[in-house]
């Protein structure tokens, strides 16, 4: 039985290029987004109507942090080839624009004025008395602004995918337990560090970390947009403890498809790379 204070196994990183600046950069981004609303929801839950002027800023930020998440995404992406056309590529990148355009379409089909938005971000532009042009403007840019940050994200993702799998490959999972260990960043580690790190040299690698945390919510998201834009068609009925239930049950669906899809491909690519059995 291998130990949980020691790796079970030797470890080499098999990505000499360092994508620590892009990483970091990316990770400073997304969490100056998720700061701002973190902090709008708390200041609104704790202080309800004083919050307008914070949200007001937010929502005149949001299509500049959407366009700065992009660019970082693009420049982490540049570090790997270009990837060839491939359905899987075009399936992806329909899915995402699809539940993005079929949100937009439903929205405006039952709800041209706005008047029934629930939106936070777009709420608070219509009771400041902005223009509906003005609305229609900055939310056009940050959905905009956002859909490229997801698409930027997929197509990233197959460009790294070789190297990521690689990791994998290069950390010898022998069970699937190692091979969730490796797909996070813990190809190095032990089972204890892995699941409870006492230092920052037990931390998982922030390149496994981000794909595992990127892919997942990009298409989670977007399976939770297909759903609002039903909302809108009567399918379902509006209700905050069905959203809930529904962007939770997209997320995990989401991660759970993600180590699936990983495993079958390291399985495929451990068997395409073993040697022949000499008879």
């Amino acid at each position: 039985m291998p130990s949980l204070s020691q790796p079970s196994m030797p470890y080499h990183p098999v990505h000499p290029i360092s994508y620590g600046r892009d990483l970091r950069r990316l990770f400073v981004w997304f969490g100056l987004v998720l700061t701002l609303i973190f902090v709008d929801q708390l200041i609104d839950l704790l202080a309800g109507e004083s919050i307008n002027q914070l949200r007001l800023r937010i929502a005149y930020l949001l299509p500049i942090l959407g366009v700065g998440l992009s660019l970082c995404v693009h420049q982490l992406a540049r570090k790997e080839s270009p990837i060839p056309r491939s359905w899987i590529r075009r399936g992806g990148m329909c899915f995402i624009l699809g539940g993005a355009l079929f949100d937009l379409f439903a929205t405006l089909y039952h709800n041209p004025s706005l008047t029934l938005e629930g939106n936070p971000y777009i709420r608070v532009l219509l009771d400041s008395g902005h223009s509906l042009a003005v609305v229609y403007s900055l939310a056009v840019a940050t959905q905009v602004a956002f859909l490229a940050v997801f698409l930027s994200v997929w197509l990233a993702f197959l460009r790294h995918l070789p190297r990521l799998l690689s990791t994998i490959e290069n950390a010898n999972p022998t069970s699937r337990l190692q091979f969730l260990k490796a797909a996070t960043g813990g190809g190095q580690l032990s089972v204890r560090q892995w699941l409870l790190p006492l230092n920052l040299a037990e931390l998982p690698e922030l390149y496994h970390c981000f794909w595992t945390i990127a892919v997942p919510v990009v298409f989670g998201s977007t399976l939770f947009r297909w759903y609002v834009g039903l909302e809108w068609f009567d399918v379902f009925q509006p209700s905050l403890i069905l959203r809930g239930c529904v962007i939770f049950l997209s997320m995990l669906l989401a991660q759970t498809v993600y180590f699936v899809v990983l495993w079958n491909l390291s399985q495929r690519r451990e068997t395409a790379l073993r040697p022949p059995a000499v008879s």
